[in-house]
């Protein structure tokens, strides 16, 4: 390992020191800041700031791929809240992981709260498989995974706990460039039968099919050796979706894109970019309530997707002759009775 050669002090109720990116470790006294970073033992994953290539210059904090060229920011501690200067990462008298902007003002802390006899015995981790934690000893107190941005990582949760109400969901980018909270999110529902949703400004865009029992998935790629596992847990107070892959070396994220489509992108090094391997929705049916009352969605429809049921017709013939199948309402036919 290399020696630190940077040896500044800022004071921040107490000195603190800059450290070598490698150690992966932001230790009491020590903080990162403007170019540095902090690497996870592997080196799968870096922690540093970013900004965003505008007029007015915005600053975060995030979570990308190490080893890729691309910086692909898979989580972001301050998208509600963006700096407007170089913050610096680092312990906070309280114990918490802190955010401070040039004025030293804090923008965004991990917001735990510590008894007294803890508060100096913090330290953040950036682990191998992109979680960022506040721990003491080996008690993590606080962990991104349970924070996520718009990006689903193998091992990470997504769900809700019945006892707490603790929710665990994505929530869409405002666009590609901008990280700030978008008007699409992602989770489970936490009324009726447990199912997948997409939410539009909090109001149903998509949904699965609902499930009544924890379920497991193996779905093996077709473009390389390795299959990539779903698993549904229903049992206990802790409803959630995790997965993984079979090969460790098979790099895999699932990011809720800014048009509210949710992507399993597989990183192809010999392309230098992302491959879909599988999104939703993907049809005209996989939409929330595409069709009207007393109809139903035919995602085989060359054109005419949706169809009143048997013994029903058109309330208004020309909406459905213009595809209106949200406006048309179906009406039973004259002469039918139940």
């Amino acid at each position: 390992m290399g020696l630190c050669f940077l040896l500044l002090f800022l004071s921040i109720s107490s000195s603190l020191l800059p450290f070598c990116a490698s150690q992966g470790i932001i230790a009491p006294g020590k903080y990162i800041s403007a170019n540095q970073t902090i690497i996870s033992a592997s080196g799968t994953f870096a922690l540093g700031f970013f900004s965003l290539r505008n007029s007015t210059p915005r600053y975060y904090l995030g979570i990308w791929y190490n080893k890729i060229q691309k910086k692909n920011v898979v989580w972001v501690a301050n998208r509600e809240s963006p700096a407007d200067s170089l913050g610096t990462l680092a312990l906070g008298v309280d114990g918490n992981l802190v955010i401070l902007d040039a004025t030293r003002k804090t923008v965004w802390s991990s917001n735990v709260k510590l008894a007294d006899s803890a508060i100096n015995k913090t330290a953040g981790l950036l682990m191998d498989n992109g979680n960022l934690v506040l721990r003491r000893d080996e008690a993590i107190l606080w962990q991104s995974f349970d924070h996520p941005s718009d990006t689903f990582l193998p091992g990470m949760r997504l769900g809700y706990n019945r006892k707490t109400g603790q929710r665990r969901q994505l929530t869409s980018r405002t666009d590609a460039e901008d990280p700030q909270p978008g008007m699409f999110s992602f989770g489970i529902g936490t009324t009726g039968g447990p199912q997948f949703y997409i939410w539009k400004d909090n109001d149903p865009y998509s949904r699965s099919d609902v499930y009544s029992n924890s379920v497991s998935y193996a779905k093996l790629s077709k473009l390389r050796p390795f299959a990539y596992y779903l698993t549904i847990n229903l049992k206990g107070d802790d409803i959630y979706v995790t997965y993984s892959a079979s090969e460790n070396s098979a790099i895999l994220r699932v990011t809720l894109v800014p048009d509210g489509r949710i992507e399993l992108l597989l990183w192809q090094e010999i392309n230098n970019d992302w491959l879909s391997l599988w999104h939703w929705p993907s049809t005209y049916c996989e939409f929330y309530s595409q069709c009207s009352p007393f109809s139903s969605c035919d995602p085989k429809g060359s054109q005419d997707h949706c169809k009143c049921l048997p013994g029903f017709q058109p309330k208004v013939q020309q909406e459905w002759d213009m595809r209106n199948w949200t406006g048309g309402t179906c009406v039973r036919q004259k002469g039918i009775e139940m």
